[in-house]
C-alpha cells in the first residue's frame, strides 16, 4: 500500500511540474538509464524477432577479460543478460533469417582478430575467428544477394564473402588509417566511403567488375566518421573531422561536390548518427575531447532543408559512439563514455554511459488562432480551408509530443517506485 501511495504522490508531482513547464519550444532529452561501463568504445542496438537488445563493448586494449555486455529490453529499461568475449568494435548483422555479431578481440594466446557469433535463439555462440590486427571498424553490405564483410585495419584491409557457413577472403583495399567506412547504394550502384584520419584525403570506392575501384579521392582529410543520407530526392554525404567541422557533400548526378560546412564546438568529432522522426532528419554528433578535457558536449543537429541547425547539447564525457533507435513509438539516444578525466588516473575508465528518451516538440502551441472565417452560403477557397486544418493539425502534433513526454516520465516513475512489486499492477 505504501508503494501505491508513493506512486500516486510521484504522479501528482510530475503532473504539476508538467503544467508549470513548457516543452513547446523544446528539443529535449529525458534520462532513461545509466549503464556502468569501462572504457566503452562501442554500443549497438538491434532486434531479433520481437525482442530488443543492446550490446556495449568495454575495453582494456589488450585484456583477455570478457568485456562486451549484452542487454535485453524488459518494457522499461535494458537488463544485462550475458557477456560476450570481445573488447573492441562490433557490428550486428543478419544473413537471411539468421542473426550474427562480429567483434574485435584478443585471445588468451595474444592472437588478435575478429570473432563472429551466431544467435542460437538463447545466446550468441562463436562460429568463426578471423585473424587480423585489431580492427577499427566493420562494414557489412550486400551486392546481388551476396553478403560481404569489410574489416578495417591499418594494413591493406580485407573484404570477405559469405559462402553459406563462414566468410572467405575475396579482395583487399589499399592502406587507409580508417576509423570508419560507410557503404551505400546510389542509382543502382554500390559505393564504399572510407574516412581517413591522416592528412591524406578520404576516398569513395565504387563496385565494378566484382571488386571496389577508386571512384572519388577529394573528400576531406582528418576524417573520423561519415554518414550518407537522402532528403527530398537529394543525396548527401556528411563528414565529421578533427577540425571540429562538419563538411557536407551533395551528389550532382556524377560525383559528390563540396556543398557546405557547419561549425561545431572546438573538440574532436568521433561519431555521427543520422536518424529520422517522421519527415524530420537529425544528426547526432559524439564529441571525444578538446585540448584540455574529455568533458565536452555532444550535439544533435536538425536538417532544415539546406543545412544542419544545432538544436540540442548533450552533457557527455569522452563520447566515443552515439546511436539512435526506436521502441514502441519512442525515439531514444544512447551515448557511451570512454574516459572521465574528473577521476584520477585509471579510475577515469570507469564511467557512465547513458540512454535517453529524445523529444522534439519544437513548434509552439500557445493559443490557436483561426486564420480564416467562413460565412454560411458563401464559397470557400480550398487554400484557406487547408490553412485552417494545417494550423489544427500542427497544434495537435505538438500537443501529442508533450503528452508522449509526460507518459515517458510516468513510465520512469512506475519502473522505479513499483520495481519488483505486484502492487502497482492496478496501474497497467
Amino acid at each position: 500500500m505504501k508503494r501505491i501511495i508513493l506512486y500516486l504522490i510521484s504522479i501528482i508531482s510530475v503532473l504539476l511540474n508538467f503544467l508549470n513547464t513548457s516543452y513547446a519550444n523544446d528539443v529535449s532529452l529525458l534520462l532513461l538509464q545509466d549503464i556502468e561501463t569501462h572504457r566503452a568504445i562501442d554500443i549497438e542496438f538491434f532486434s531479433i524477432n520481437n525482442d530488443k537488445y543492446l550490446i556495449v563493448v568495454n575495453t582494456d586494449y589488450g585484456s583477455t577479460e570478457t568485456n562486451a555486455n549484452l542487454y535485453k529490453w524488459n518494457l522499461h529499461s535494458f537488463i544485462k543478460i550475458d557477456e560476450i568475449d570481445g573488447d573492441h568494435f562490433c557490428e550486428f548483422f543478419t544473413i537471411g533469417d539468421e542473426s550474427y555479431i562480429i567483434i574485435g578481440c584478443k585471445k588468451d594466446n595474444n592472437q588478435e582478430g575478429s570473432q563472429i557469433y551466431k544467435w542460437t535463439g538463447v545466446k550468441f555462440e562463436p562460429i568463426q575467428f578471423i585473424e587480423t590486427p585489431i580492427p577499427g571498424d566493420y562494414n557489412i553490405f550486400t551486392i546481388e544477394e551476396k553478403t560481404y564483410l569489410a574489416i578495417i585495419i591499418d594494413d591493406p584491409w580485407p573484404i570477405f564473402l559469405w559462402n553459406g557457413s563462414n566468410f572467405i577472403e575475396k579482395d583487399n583495399l589499399k592502406n587507409h588509417v580508417a576509423p570508419n567506412v560507410e557503404s551505400f547504394s546510389l542509382d543502382g550502384e554500390t559505393y564504399l566511403a572510407v574516412a581517413n584520419m591522416t592528412d591524406a584525403n578520404s576516398i569513395i570506392y565504387k563496385w565494378e567488375e566484382n571488386s571496389f575501384k577508386e571512384f572519388q579521392n577529394n573528400i576531406v582529410n582528418y576524417a573520423y566518421d561519415l554518414e550518407f543520407f537522402h532528403f527530398n530526392e537529394q543525396t548527401f554525404l556528411v563528414v565529421g573531422h578533427n577540425t571540429s567541422m562538419l563538411t557536407i557533400y551533395k551528389w550532382n548526378g556524377v560525383i559528390f561536390e563540396n556543398y557546405k560546412s557547419v561549425s561545431t564546438s572546438p573538440s574532436r568529432i568521433n561519431d555521427l548518427e543520422t536518424f529520422r522522426i517522421s519527415n524530420t532528419l537529425y544528426l547526432g554528433v559524439a564529441k571525444w575531447r578538446d585540448d584540455t578535457t574529455y568533458r565536452v558536449n555532444s550535439y544533435v543537429y536538425r536538417w532544415n532543408g539546406e543545412s544542419f541547425d544545432n538544436v540540442l547539447s548533450i552533457d557527455t564525457v569522452g563520447a566515443y559512439k552515439i546511436i539512435s533507435f526506436s521502441i514502441d513509438n519512442y525515439t531514444y539516444l544512447a551515448v557511451d563514455s570512454a574516459y572521465d578525466d574528473s577521476k584520477p588516473g585509471a579510475q577515469g575508465y570507469y564511467s557512465i554511459s547513458k540512454i535517453y528518451y529524445f523529444f522534439d516538440c519544437s513548434k509552439a502551441i500557445g493559443s490557436i488562432t483561426k486564420p480564416n472565417n467562413f460565412i454560411y452560403g458563401t464559397p470557400a477557397k480550398a487554400s484557406e480551408v487547408n490553412e485552417n486544418f494545417d494550423i489544427l493539425y500542427n497544434s495537435i502534433n505538438q500537443m501529442s509530443c508533450q503528452m508522449e513526454r509526460l507518459q515517458a516520465e510516468v513510465n520512469l516513475l512506475k519502473s522505479i517506485v513499483c520495481k519488483d512489486s505486484a502492487e502497482c499492477n492496478v496501474f497497467k
